[in-house]
């Protein structure tokens, strides 16, 4: 409301019940000026304005409207009943021209009328504002299929002149790299990371159109990077994925996005692989926490010693998982995951070890009579489906120490008869290898297939004795035979019962024995051995 007079201004205020109207009364200006400065802050949808007054008048005020503002409906309220001023008022696009004095029902009549314009100008502006949304969608429709179609195979029918029409410029003679991004399902929330990267892109690289993004599925992102040479498209997509998981994330979120890099292509129309590159580096989450960009590489996947090193390492694991040590898998489940990561191998090979590990403790636990349906339903869960899932180091370890747990509720007798023949493999192997100096519980559990701590334990239930113990014991009734059925000398018994020492050996024989190996060789015989 615009008017000099205040007894105006507050008449209106007060005859008009504004609220039931479906209408909001802002506070009124007292001249033009006022009005002009407020229709600039407050962007109101009707102004009702007098005519003569100082400064600007309400001519004024409907004219800077009509320029500036021509969704805001001008109503003139006057004294004036020249056809002047009615003839500005048409030209300045007024509603109406309202003549004073106005009565309560004068205005809830034009109030009602307004609202009918303003109702059907909320119409036309939905329905245009609808039919830019459905045209921006199918244009964004557009790119995004034909970048799935470029990333998901060859090129095809994607020209440079069809490529250039959609989004707005030449790919002809540039390189290409995909940067992916996806939620960390590690963390303790879901993320929103659909613009994670457009955002990245928007602030490592402008508004440059190079930088293409997409939504491929599956709650990822992804860019279509391109430049002039694959060094540069690398340079330029290793640094948006590093502002992607380095920028400020907020509060709400519980996790940090997991993005990872295809090596780039010499070509736009090559895309197709780099895109499957950085799918599968995503895998490199298997052995690394986020927080890094995933880089896919394949470096030495032929190294005898890191081969070696990976089933040693695998063993390993499986003996303590087998073995039910809880705390050791998860030791040994970090070195698994440290030794791939160093590794330096593709990410398929990556998923591969790691689904090897679990197929060969699967396979140990059958050994041990635990069927992979009696896993599954121990721990409900589909094992194969579980393994094939796995995402994340932390998911890897989880999954180990619940199969380690059970395993360990079963060998601690509750479900399964103690496996004896275990037993009976360590008795052979002792009865084998007792002559071997560097024999240990270690190495022998080792050869078990078996943990230590779990090798002892078996030895202990079933022997009533320790490991260490039961060896000695086989050595000492070795070497008192060959004291009762040989020429041997005593040191070449020591050596052949794994005593290098001949010394340390008749100590051992004699505290076991009661008596040196000489004085036992001299009984056997009915000898009275030298002095």
């Amino acid at each position: 409301m615009v008017d000099d007079e205040e007894i105006v201004r507050r008449g209106f205020r007060r005859k008009i019940d504004w609220t039931r109207l479906d209408f909001e009364f802002l506070e009124p200006c007292e001249n033009g000026e006022q009005a002009i400065e407020a229709m600039e802050a407050l962007r109101p949808d009707v102004i009702m304005t007098d005519i003569a007054m100082p400064h600007v008048d309400g001519l004024g005020v409907a004219a800077y409207a009509a320029e500036h503002h021509p969704e805001i409906v001008i109503v003139i309220l006057s004294g004036y009943d020249e056809f002047e001023y009615a003839q500005k008022a048409i030209k300045s696009n007024v509603f109406e021209y309202v003549l004073k004095p106005v009565t309560s029902r004068d205005l809830t009549g034009l109030l009602g009328r307004l609202k009918v314009r303003l109702d059907a100008i909320q119409r036309v502006r939905e329905e245009s504002q609808s039919l830019e949304r459905r045209a921006e969608a199918g244009v964004s429709l557009r790119r995004t299929r034909t970048l799935l179609d470029l990333v998901s195979g060859p090129a095809g029918a994607i020209t440079d002149t069809v490529f250039q029409e959609i989004f707005g410029f030449s790919p002809q003679g540039l390189a290409g790299a995909v940067v992916i991004a996806r939620d960390d399902p590690a963390g303790r929330g879901e993320r929103d990371v659909s613009t994670c990267l457009a955002t990245a892109a928007a602030e490592v690289a402008g508004s440059t159109r190079r930088v293409l993004c997409f939504s491929p599925g599956e709650g990822r992102e992804a860019a279509l990077v391109l430049e002039q040479d694959p060094v540069s498209c690398d340079r330029l997509a290793f640094a948006i994925a590093t502002r992607a998981v380095t920028a400020d994330h907020p509060p709400s979120s519980a996790s940090v996005p997991i993005v990872a890099i295809g090596l780039p292509c010499e070509s736009w129309r090559g895309t197709a692989r780099s895109f499957a590159e950085a799918s599968a580096a995503l895998s490199y989450r298997l052995v690394s926490p986020p927080g890094v960009v995933f880089r896919y590489g394949k470096r030495r996947e032929d190294d005898p010693k890191t081969l070696d090193g990976i089933v040693e390492q695998r063993e390993r694991t499986c003996r303590v998982t087998v073995a039910g040590e809880s705390e050791e898998v998860a030791i040994q489940a970090a070195a698994f995951a440290a030794l791939l990561k160093e590794a330096g191998i593709s990410p398929q090979r990556v998923r591969h070890e790691i689904e090897a590990l679990f197929a060969v403790v699967l396979d140990a636990l059958g050994d041990l009579g635990i069927s992979p349906s009696a896993v599954s339903q121990g721990l409900h869960l589909d094992t194969d489906l579980a393994v094939q899932s796995l995402c994340t180091a932390e998911e890897v370890q989880a999954l180990l120490v619940r199969l380690a747990s059970y395993a360990g509720s079963i060998l601690d007798g509750r479900n399964l008869p103690a496996p004896e023949w275990k037993v009976r493999d360590f008795k052979d192997y002792v009865a084998r290898h007792y002559g071997e100096r560097a024999l240990s519980v270690q190495t022998i559990a080792a050869s078990l297939s078996i943990s230590a701590s779990y090798l002892s334990k078996l030895v202990k239930r079933h022997l009533d004795r320790s490991v260490v113990d039961y060896l000695i014991d086989y050595r000492m009734e070795r070497a008192k035979e060959l004291l009762s059925t040989s020429d041997l000398m005593a040191y070449e018994i020591a050596e052949a019962t794994g005593y290098p020492d001949a010394q340390y050996f008749s100590t051992v024989f004699k505290r076991h024995i009661g008596i040196t190996p000489t004085e036992f060789r001299a009984q056997r015989r009915g000898k009275t051995p030298p002095p």
